[in-house]
């Protein structure tokens, strides 16, 4: 039986480049080389010689972490070459992405969400408007980014000018949400039209 050739996405120019190599390199190392030819491209230095690959790829495998990863652009790139790939489509990855955008589309369809604030890079007084809606602790995140680069919980006032500055080295927008005491659970679904619901896992964060 002939051998499906997957394309290995893992890398790319994120902050979270580091984290994607070292996905990557498991994702390559559990898959059997007896069924798959598996061919490394790190985005931020391959992409030509993944254009010229395009016809040989049967699958590429999205092991890419943030920016240029997760939020639909490589996505839609590999739509242009005709490259299948596993995971969320352009549009799903752009919304999931984005926090803001995310957070909007949850209020609207219903979903329960933790109150917040959107702050903009050098607008004024941002520690009152904050204050005005929220007590804290607050959680401040950047607009995008994931592994929580770039995220603080706040307790006290005094100390959010400096979560964002932390925050707005990524982005020039981030979110203030109150901060919600409890346990992180996320659960992943397969499939396209007939969806599959995989096991709830707790995310415990480390120190």
């Amino acid at each position: 039986m002939k051998k499906l050739t997957v394309a290995l996405l893992c890398g790319g120019a994120s902050a979270e480049r580091e984290v994607s190599l070292k996905s990557g390199q498991q994702v390559y190392e559990a898959l059997d080389k007896d069924k798959y030819e598996v061919v490394k491209y790190d985005p931020r230095d391959d992409l030509p010689k993944l254009v010229n690959d395009a016809d040989k790829i049967d699958v590429a495998l999205i092991i890419l972490h943030g920016r240029l990863g997760e939020d639909g652009t490589i996505q839609g790139f590999l739509e242009l070459l005709g490259i299948p790939y596993h995971g969320s489509g352009v549009l799903g990855s752009a919304l999931a992405m984005n926090k803001i955008a995310s957070k909007k589309l949850y209020e609207k369809e219903g979903l329960p969400v933790s109150p917040y604030v959107v702050l903009e890079k050098g607008m004024e007084k941002p520690v009152k408007v904050v204050s005005k809606s929220l007590s804290f602790p607050v959680v401040v995140k950047p607009e995008h980014e994931g592994s929580s680069i770039g995220l603080s919980i706040v307790d006290d006032p005094s100390k959010l000018e400096d979560a964002l500055e932390i925050a707005w080295k990524y982005d020039t927008k981030c979110l203030v949400e109150q901060y919600i005491d409890g346990i992180e659970i996320t659960g992943a679904v397969l499939g396209n039209r007939k969806l599959e619901a995989l096991p709830l896992v707790e995310i415990i964060p480390g120190d």
